[in-house]
Parts: structure tokens; sequence; C-alpha cells
């Protein structure tokens, strides 16, 4: 038996900003260097105040072009999931400045054709 540790996300880049995101039910085609024809989540940022209640209009979509570290998305399937938003420092030279953990599903519905 053989045991190795491994460093966690809040120690090898701080702590964690938290977000909402609402993640469509469909992927969106995007633009990727290195795979042709890609589809990419589509998410968007949600509010909620203390009574779980959504304040205000939702951000605007957005193509995620990196998943959800921890998500598993399901075609035809809404989510709002809260994530753990990190910085990373240095950044790969393939993804982007931002990593994205899922830290909880809030909601999830089955969404009609």
């Amino acid at each position: 038996l053989e045991l190795a540790g491994r460093l966690t996300h809040e120690a090898r880049y701080g702590a964690p900003g938290l977000a909402l995101l609402q993640v469509a039910p469909r992927r969106g085609a995007c633009s990727h260097p290195l795979v042709a024809g890609a589809r990419c989540l589509q998410v968007r940022e949600v509010r909620y105040d203390k009574q779980g209640l959504a304040v205000g209009p939702p951000g605007e979509w957005q193509l995620m072009y990196e998943d959800i570290e921890g998500f598993k998305h399901t075609e035809g399937e809404r989510n709002v999931v809260r994530v753990k938003r990190f910085t990373r420092n240095p950044v790969p030279a393939d993804a982007s400045a931002t990593l994205y953990v899922l830290d909880l599903v809030v909601e999830s519905q089955v969404v009609a054709r």
C-alpha cells in the first residue's frame, strides 16, 4: 500500500470566490483551436436572497470553454450550481485563468426540447 498526498485547490490557488451559475440544458457550438466541432457549456450568473428567491435578472449567457470540475452535464437538464472560482497562477498555456470547481448542485430540472 502506497499513499501519496495531493494539494487541494485552496492550497494551490488560495481562497476561492463563490458563484451561482445556471447551466443551460444544451451545450452551444464554440470555436476551440484544438477540437473541431466543439460544444461548450452555456452558463450565466444568477443571484438569490437569504430566503432563496431569485434577485434581479440573470446575467447574459456565456460559453464556458472548460468544464466545471466535478460536474457532469446531462443534455436536456438545466442546473443551478454553486461553484468555487479559483484564479490560477501560473496559468497553464492550454487553460483559462479561472478554474471552476463544483461545490453544490442547487437545482436540477429536465427541460423538454
